[in-house]
């Protein structure tokens, strides 16, 4: 039994991770070398650098060497973005689907991300195809969906190889076709891609385009949950709560459950009400959700 892949948002997601890497929300503390840096990475750009504008805006939106602040992305990355930087363009495309900083608009999102795609960056076409997948700014379209996408996989891109697994395992605009499916994941989850790695656990734990492997299927999961993965962690759980590869233990079930809370995703809170409704219902030891009341 699945818990959600076969469900599985798209990931256009600013603060977890995006097609290409933008990460944010992961703050360290500042040091004399990260300042050292911003003030050179702003003069730089101040100097009208693209590229630099571009780091400028990335790092604003990140917040991991200086303070996130949106204002100050959306500033930057629109100086890079008007001077046709690519990568510019699609980071500023995603704050606009996002809303972060910025009233959401769609169309404006549509607008940077079709720039970068066109110029063969492979984040703006990772989400481009994605913008296509949700039909937000145009018609929802999943034969133009799997074209973006697959260019940005073909480009190496991790998340675009998660997606276009994605679209292969659930038949988005192409045949269904689960061996696809684990090739496209293992290229992302080999790259280090925490959903990427699950993923390709999933298939394992199904059976669907490899022969049924729960240890193989544990391996994944458990690279995945190490990264921080919610969706890792809940997997994880699962296997627990089963005994599928594992002898079976409620109490590592709940730990695993517990760490996917914290999260706060909608995956990771649907299975915790879902563990708690079998508790209810006597089918899972009542010791299981201990750590979740």
């Amino acid at each position: 039994m699945n818990r959600f892949t076969s469900a599985f948002l798209l990931p256009v997601i600013i603060g977890m991770s995006v097609c290409g890497g933008a990460v944010i929300g992961n703050e360290v503390p500042n040091s004399a070398v990260n300042n050292d840096m911003i003030i050179k990475l702003k003069s730089c750009a101040e100097e009208g650098s693209s590229e630099c504008q571009k780091n400028l805006g990335h790092e604003y939106l990140r917040g991991c060497i200086v303070p996130q602040n949106f204002f100050e992305a959306e500033n930057w990355l629109r100086k890079s973005a008007m001077q046709g930087n690519p990568q510019g363009q699609a980071l500023l495309g995603l704050m606009y689907e996002q809303g972060k900083g910025v009233k959401r608009d769609c169309s404006e999102a549509l607008y940077w991300l079709q720039k970068s795609a066109d110029h063969g960056d492979s984040l703006g076409q990772c989400n481009l195809g994605i913008m296509y997948s949700k039909g937000c700014g145009l018609q929802q379209n999943y034969t133009e969906a799997f074209k973006w996408i697959k260019m940005s996989a073909d480009q190496g891109n991790s998340l675009g190889q998660f997606n276009l697994g994605f679209f292969y395992s659930n038949g988005l605009g192409v045949k269904q076709d689960y061996a696809e499916a684990v090739k496209w994941y293992r290229k992302s989850a080999e790259q280090g891609n925490d959903r990427g790695q699950n993923n390709l656990g999933d298939m394992y734990e199904r059976g669907l385009g490899v022969k049924q492997d729960y240890s193989e299927a544990m391996y994944w999961y458990r690279k995945s949950a190490d990264q921080g993965s919610a969706t890792g962690q809940i997997s994880i759980g699962y296997m627990y709560e089963n005994g599928l590869g594992v002898t079976q233990d409620c109490a590592e079930a709940s730990k695993w459950y517990y760490k996917a809370t914290k999260k706060k995703t909608v995956d990771s809170q649907r299975v915790i009400e879902g563990f708690k409704q079998r508790r209810a219902d006597g089918t899972v030891k009542i010791k299981c959700a201990d750590a979740l009341k």
